[in-house]
């Protein structure tokens, strides 16, 4: 189980077979304080600033260092 981003990935991976993908809409930002006052701290990769495609190359960059 595992969160990721952009509709393509969720798409692709859910066609597979013996895998389900879950398409939940993106939380605005402008939520995102008001969010973790009332319910607390929110899961890992939940909220996500950017889009899919500008993470991928900032991750490959971290691991290439």
């Amino acid at each position: 189980i595992d969160y990721v981003h952009g509709d393509e990935v969720v798409f692709e991976l859910g066609k597979q077979t013996g895998n389900l993908g879950f398409y939940l809409p993106a939380m605005a930002k402008t939520d995102l304080f008001k969010t973790v006052i009332l319910d607390g701290a929110l899961p890992r990769k939940t909220f996500s600033m950017g889009e899919a495609h500008e993470k991928r190359f900032y991750l490959e960059a971290r691991r290439i260092e």
